[in-house]
């Protein structure tokens, strides 16, 4: 009996012994898993939480312009640098964006980009009127100046850049001169061409503005992504 029942006992103890885990297999536990294992939630369970954070809130901006057919152009001031700039929809349309702050511009009906001056935060809903400021006089002006600068500045300098001959009979070389006077006529004609061209690049650089009236309409529109399309 006592064979027999040392028998039963040792077959008891031989599964649990070569299927025991291992101390190495236990240290090697992921740690993320065993936390995921403690808190009691299933992958189904997780996918509901990510499922159901903050959803995007934009502002929902109705766009008019005057002329018609102006568009809008938004970049995102971030807070480190200045994201990419957004072309949105050609006036009247409804344009979506994300609460914050936006540097804008407005592009003409050729496509061409007028900037804004300023910064505007958009946090309702509203409208967004849409201008140019032209700048064609002073444009004009500028040519004008330019091309009435060079013109005298070169008649200056030209008309007295005749040479004086010396009264020295015997002369060979460095035979003629120019007296006081022309020297500081032609100085003076060649410094007022030079301002003369310093006036055509600031008539080249002055273009025409863009100008936005943002009026809030004190609401909030939520958006879901997927549908919110500013085209």
């Amino acid at each position: 009996m006592r064979f027999l029942a040392t028998a039963a006992l040792v077959l008891a103890l031989v599964p649990a012994v070569l299927f025991a885990p291992s101390s190495d297999a236990c240290a090697q536990e992921d740690p993320l898993e065993a936390e995921l294992d403690r808190s009691g939630l299933s992958d189904s369970a997780l996918s509901a939480r990510s499922e159901d954070g903050p959803r995007i809130f934009d502002a929902e901006l109705t766009l008019v312009s005057d002329p018609a057919g102006l568009g809008l152009r938004s970049t995102r001031r971030l807070e480190a640098g200045t994201g990419v700039e957004r072309t949105h929809c050609h006036a009247p349309c409804v344009a979506y964006l994300e609460h914050g702050s936006y540097t804008l511009a407005v592009e003409t009906r050729r496509g061409r980009r007028r900037a804004v001056s300023g910064v505007f935060s958009f946090s309702f809903d509203g409208t967004l009127v849409l201008g140019i400021h032209s700048r064609r006089g002073a444009r004009t002006a500028w040519w004008i100046a330019s091309a009435a600068m060079i013109g005298s500045g070169l008649s200056l300098y030209l008309t007295h850049r005749h040479a004086q001959f010396k009264d020295d009979p015997f002369c060979v070389t460095n035979c003629t001169y120019y007296t006081t006077s022309q020297r500081v006529a032609m100085t003076a004609g060649g410094l007022i061409t030079m301002f003369g061209g310093i006036g055509i690049r600031y008539a080249i650089a002055t273009r025409d503005t863009g100008i936005v009236h943002y009026q809030p309409s004190r609401t909030s529109h939520h958006v879901d992504p997927d549908e919110a399309v500013a085209e």
